[in-house]
């Protein structure tokens, strides 16, 4: 883009850019016109397959975190602690 000379200090060139950015389409030639639609296109198309498709679901289920095994499950006992393996002694180090 080019602006004029006092564009920048009168706020214009940051209007124009603003509009820009939050809306391109207007202020391009008719090829990118045609290049914005195509890849738009394509977008659209490659966001449906991905999200739409027969395993979406199961993904983003297989996705989300799993909950802990020993969520309110009580005290541990000695069985769970271990003890034959590892010897417990109150030094804290």
């Amino acid at each position: 883009m080019k602006f004029k000379k006092g564009d920048s200090q009168s706020g214009l060139a940051v209007k124009i850019l603003n509009d820009f950015a939050e809306n391109p389409f207007p202020y391009l030639d008719t090829e990118r016109k045609k290049t914005l639609r195509a890849i738009n296109t394509m977008l659209l198309r490659k966001f449906s397959e991905l999200a739409c498709d027969e395993m979406a679901q199961t993904r983003w289920q297989e996705a989300q975190p799993a909950e802990a095994d020993n969520v309110d499950v009580g005290q541990l006992t000695g069985v769970e602690l271990q003890g034959d393996l590892l010897a417990i002694s109150d030094d804290p180090f």
